[in-house]
């Protein structure tokens, strides 16, 4: 029961596919709707975003947004007006069928209004807000101003950092100080024993004399 319902979910397409639409004729189609490319342009003026395709020929039929488009003389087409951080799907079918030929997906970005503005010019190499043209997110004033304000705090920490002393963590080894100490005096710690030995032998010398009535 599973392959029969595999096969028809498989050939499904295939059953709704309108008498006139010659199969190998699509797959002929599907090829060229493959090598459509397409260029994405803002327009400063009306703020949105005009996509044109290339390489569509005459067969191919566009459509998006409810609206079918069709190829000019030189095999190309434009759709005007696209808004800002929309997610576009453009669908592509052959003539004659209604069978999807190919799917173009754009995620138009967002313009930012702050790119060369007075408030981003001296952080044009510093922050990503100022140096994008566009962006995956609406930029705001005060999404630019918490930008500034961190990168400026980030600067002042590096400051302090460098300017506070290293001090270096100093391990005590008793064993270490005791030789060090050893090494430093041991000259006058031999004097001073031999010292006391000369001084101990002369007086033990001089008390056996007085003992024996020498």
């Amino acid at each position: 029961m599973k392959k029969i319902i595999l096969v028809i979910l498989l050939f499904m397409p295939v059953l709704f596919v309108r008498a006139d639409c010659d199969m190998n004729k699509y797959e002929t189609y599907k090829s060229y709707a493959d090598h459509i490319t397409y260029d994405n342009e803002y327009s400063m003026s009306s703020g949105t975003f005009n996509i044109t395709l290339y390489n569509v020929i005459s067969g191919l039929t566009v459509k998006y947004d409810g609206k079918t488009y069709k190829t000019n003389a030189n095999d190309s087409l434009t759709i005007t007006n696209v808004e800002e951080g929309k997610n576009v799907n453009i669908y592509v079918y052959s003539e004659g069928c209604d069978i999807q030929a190919r799917i173009i997906t754009i995620m138009e970005p967002y313009y930012n209004s702050f790119y060369g503005s007075d408030i981003c010019k001296d952080y044009v190499n510093a922050l990503n807000v100022c140096s994008a043209k566009f962006t995956s997110a609406k930029t705001t004033q005060a999404t630019v101003e918490q930008a500034i304000m961190n990168y400026k705090n980030e600067i002042i920490q590096d400051v302090k950092q460098e300017e506070e002393p290293v001090v270096e963590e100093v391990k005590v080894n008793p064993f270490k100080d005791l030789l060090e100490f050893a090494k430093k005096h041991w000259l006058k710690a031999v004097i001073g024993i031999l010292s006391y030995a000369i001084a101990y032998t002369i007086f033990e010398n001089k008390f056996r004399k007085i003992k024996h009535g020498i």
